[in-house]
């Protein structure tokens, strides 16, 4: 498996750092950025699975075609799995719920564009924490694992399609890689994870209901 995913990440790095794309980036850059911010969802696969992680993201946007970004996800699917718990000298085995949340960078450039379509390359690089919640035993009250702490690497995929200015069709296919993290936990969150979304353009449909901006009306 870890073949597939080595060769997966060389040819998407090959793709990025290509010379066009670098000077594209570059001039992007240079044009005056304006604030974004969206809500952001992702499937993946854990213990064979369907996960879902949502989050919120906000950053700046380049001339309609880099993006920078801060972010948080977390795990919102309900996924359990069978844990071994140590106390009091005892040990037994118990369902745990898993929770999974962190903080992240991204990188987002759109290497194609000819409307309605559009490909771009997100990266994403997070840092947060992993552990289980399961009932005690003997107190019968829900406890915690201790906390793993994860730092994940998600590269990808995007493709679009504009049904009209303000609506359109995305759908996205990457991995996501557990770079530090135990190894049952990396077990779990080593995944492809896949995208297929409806998407509105709130800065069109602005542009539809107010082409001439926002302009008070001068006083008699």
């Amino acid at each position: 498996m870890k073949r597939p995913i080595a060769i997966f990440l060389f040819l998407l790095f090959s793709a990025a750092v290509h010379a066009q794309w670098l000077e594209g980036i570059g001039e992007s850059f240079r044009k005056k950025p304006k604030f974004f911010f969206n809500f952001t969802q992702y499937n993946s696969f854990i213990n064979r699975e369907t996960a879902n992680v949502s989050g919120i993201r906000a950053g700046l946007e380049f001339n309609e075609k880099a993006r920078v970004a801060i972010g948080y996800s977390w795990l919102y699917s309900d996924i359990v799995d069978k844990i071994d718990v140590s106390k009091n000298d005892v040990s037994y085995q118990t369902n745990g719920q898993l929770k999974f949340n962190y903080v992240n960078t991204s990188f987002e450039y759109e290497v194609y564009s000819d409307y309605p379509w559009h490909i771009s390359i997100p990266l994403v690089v997070g840092a947060g924490g992993a552990h289980y919640e399961y009932v005690d035993r003997f107190s019968k009250e829900r406890t915690k694992t201790s906390n793993s702490t994860v730092v994940l690497f998600e590269p990808s995929v995007n493709v679009q399609y504009n049904i009209i200015d303000w609506v359109g069709i995305s759908g996205g296919l990457g991995y996501r890689v557990a770079l530090n993290a135990s190894k049952e936990f990396k077990k779990n969150l080593n995944s492809p994870i896949y995208v297929i979304q409806l998407k509105f353009f709130f800065d069109e449909i602005y542009k539809e209901l107010f082409p001439n901006g926002l302009k008070r009306k001068p006083k008699n």
